[in-house]
């Protein structure tokens, strides 16, 4: 009866070390397969270092190419912007000076408008030198239009009033040609100075050769051709 039991607690030690050793051999093959899944899964997801760092080399690439282009961008923005600024400073100074020459040869050309408006007065006033009168007169007094226009009567009272102020600028006029058939002027009917004579035509071309040796050949050329048409004018009238 003792060796009965025996053998019975005999098998069911040996049942138990095969189950534990079923056990633990299940234990250990699913420990292997959960590392052998887990080892695969590693391979699958995970990038090698060497191509990353490929990766990452060309983004940085990419970055730099791309700062430097916005760079040449902004380069080639502020360049247009100055050369913009610099053609408009360049085109406004170049109106400046245009307008700066048509002033100074519209003041030139009505200076020797009034010049010859008073000589031509003064020669008709008698007086020994037409010119001194230039230089005895206030050119303020006298105005110019902007057609070129004076007022010659205006001007040859201003002239007249010279003269009497300084009678030593003109010579003595006769009064032995006075007479019931030849009176002598009145106010107002003194022989209106004429613009296109031969003092004018004369004075026209001096200052022509003048401007064509500094070398201002338009301007120069207006007034020679200003001269010109004057001088053919009075030639007409002449032959006529």
């Amino acid at each position: 009866m003792a060796v009965k039991n025996f053998e019975q607690e005999a098998h069911r030690i040996e049942d138990e070390s095969s189950t534990m050793s079923e056990d633990n051999g299940a234990e250990a093959y699913s420990t292997d397969n959960n590392a052998k899944t887990d080892n695969l899964e590693d391979r699958e997801v995970t990038v090698p270092i060497s191509e990353l760092r490929k990766v990452r080399s060309e983004a940085a690439k990419y970055r730099k190419e791309l700062q430097s282009l916005k760079a040449k961008m902004e380069e080639e923005k502020k360049n247009l912007e100055l050369s913009k600024i610099e053609e408009t400073e360049k085109l406004r100074s170049m109106a400046v000076k245009a307008e700066a020459e048509a002033n100074a040869l519209r003041n030139h050309v009505g200076r020797i408008t009034k010049e010859s408006a008073i000589i031509n007065a003064a020669s008709a006033l008698g007086f020994y030198n037409p010119k001194d009168a230039i230089s005895l007169i206030e050119m303020d007094q006298i105005e110019v239009d902007d057609k070129g226009n004076i007022d010659e009567e205006k001007v040859f009272e201003i002239v007249k009033s010279l003269g009497e102020s300084k009678p030593y600028l003109r010579k003595e006029l006769s009064k032995a040609f006075y007479g019931p058939t030849n009176p002598a002027p009145r106010q107002g009917n003194w022989p209106k100075p004429r613009l296109t004579n031969a003092n004018q035509i004369e004075q026209f071309k001096q200052q022509s050769r003048e401007l064509t040796r500094q070398g201002r050949i338009v301007e120069a050329t207006k007034l020679f051709n200003m001269a010109w048409e004057m001088e053919h004018g009075l030639k007409s009238k002449s032959e006529g």
